[in-house]
């Protein structure tokens, strides 16, 4: 079966509810089949263990974590998830990194203690202030190009809205994919080469800011009431008395 990677905009939000599910004690198996039943299985193997799935759902939610720090300026939480360090482990098959007077050089460890976590070395301007930013970039489009490398494209017909004036026509092209897999990382694709939208910190959709200061993805919309009374339920920390 084929699926259009350009038509459902709830399928990576749909893996981020799933896997935080499970992180709040829901069962894999649970959790996995009922997302299994809406989207299908991610390969073409009928067989694939449960365990695999778990850890391909959990590596694009960590995936997504690095994206939305990026799309919505979060530093605090790439630097949740990416750890720079001056120590150096540069050996013979590295390419070699030289340090000028404009850079210098920092290990990374992207994803630190887990089972896919990455070791990289960069070469930083010294005026980037946001080096976490660059290195959360860089990791997306590789990882980005390895996963989607041997990906089949299929070219399908165009979708055409038209309105009462001819600068309102558009014309919306749709790529269909081989595999649910290969449909999530092109969405992915799209996301970052559009560079344009921000990521609801409720829902985890994708959306186009009408202002550069809106957080949610309806400005006083649903996600913004749901984030406002989590607030409101979070336990205050007990007054100091002196």
């Amino acid at each position: 079966m084929d699926y259009d990677a350009m038509d459902e905009i709830d399928l990576i939000p749909s893996i981020i509810k799933t896997v935080e599910k499970i992180l709040n004690g829901e069962k894999k198996t649970k959790a996995i089949k009922q997302w299994s039943q809406k989207w299908g299985l991610l390969n073409s193997d009928l067989t694939q263990p449960l365990e695999e799935i778990w850890l391909e759902l959990y590596k694009i939610y960590k995936l997504w974590e690095l994206y939305k720090g990026l799309a919505n300026g979060d530093i605090s939480l790439l630097k949740a998830n990416i750890q720079l360090s001056d120590e150096i482990e540069l050996d013979q098959d590295d390419v070699l990194i030289i340090e000028s007077e404009d850079t210098y050089l920092k290990k990374a460890i992207i994803f630190k203690g887990e089972e896919f976590s990455v070791v990289e070395h960069h070469n930083f301007m010294k005026d980037d202030n946001n080096p976490e930013s660059t290195v959360a970039l860089f990791h997306l489009a590789e990882t980005l190009e390895k996963e989607l490398q041997n990906c089949t494209i299929f070219s399908h017909r165009m979708s055409i809205s038209a309105g009462k004036d001819i600068n309102d026509i558009k014309f919306t092209p749709a790529l269909k994919v081989s595999t649910l897999k290969e449909a999530i990382y092109m969405q992915f694709y799209i996301l970052l080469s559009e560079n344009n939208q921000k990521i609801c910190p409720v829902c985890n959709k994708p959306f186009s800011p009408n202002r550069i200061d809106q957080r949610y993805c309806i400005p006083k919309g649903p996600c913004y009431h749901t984030a406002k009374s989590r607030r409101y339920r979070k336990p205050k920390p007990p007054k100091i008395l002196a």
